[in-house]
Formats: structure tokens, sequence, C-alpha cells
């Protein structure tokens, strides 16, 4: 059996891809790799009433404000936007040397995984 599913990232490839796992009626949890992916694996949780965090595990991407309000919460790949802007507009306001064509400068903000609702872990006393 198939587990991974990909395709163009888009809320119908989520849609799509949901439901075929669902279908299998052997899936306890599902994590989206895309923001628009998410949104189309959530919608068909909500038109089938399963709830994510409470009815199956739910990973999500990008942190949208209505994640932390949605049945206790739902847990979600953050990818640190705010950093990457900034540091993007940063570069655009300098005066930088013409790279050769075919170099690449790599600049790396880790994404961080956000627990949320029945996937939250407590946290070690210390």
């Amino acid at each position: 059996e198939k587990w991974l599913l990909t395709d163009k990232p888009s809320v119908e490839m989520g849609r799509h891809s949901a439901s075929k796992l669902l279908e299998t009626g052997k899936v306890t949890a599902i994590v989206c790799g895309g923001f628009e992916i998410s949104n189309g694996a959530l919608s068909i949780l909500m038109e089938r009433d399963i709830h994510p965090s409470r009815d199956i595990g739910f990973i999500g991407y990008g942190d949208p404000s209505f994640y932390a309000r949605v049945n206790g919460g739902i847990s979600t790949i953050e990818v640190p936007v705010d950093q990457l802007a900034w540091r993007v507009a940063e570069l655009l306001g300098e005066d930088l040397p013409a790279n050769p064509i075919g170099s690449v400068e790599k600049i790396s903000y880790g994404a961080k995984l956000l627990l949320r609702g029945k996937l939250a872990i407590d946290p070690v006393p210390a």
C-alpha cells in the first residue's frame, strides 16, 4: 500500500490525498508538507466530521492563526516566514555584488514542529 502521496502542492491535492488515505480505513495520522495541502486535507476532515487532534493525528504546515483554535489546536510544521522575509528585505536593500550564473548562497532558518492538542507532549520538569 502507498502511504506517502506526493503531487503538485495544491488544495485539491490535499483533498484527494486525504480522501485516498481515509478510504483505506487504516490511517491514524496525516502529515502535510505544504500549506495548501494542509488546507485541502483539513477540508476533507471537516466534511467527514473527523476532528484533527481528537479523532486523527494531524500535522499541518505553516501556522495560520486559526490552527491554535481548532479542537484544542492543530499541530503544525512552523516555518519562520517573518525571519525569512526580513532577511530578503535586507538583501534587497544591500548593494550586492553580481553573482556569477550558477553560484548559490544558502541561508537557512530552522523549521519547528509545534505540537498541540492530543499530540502535545508535557514538558519534562527541569
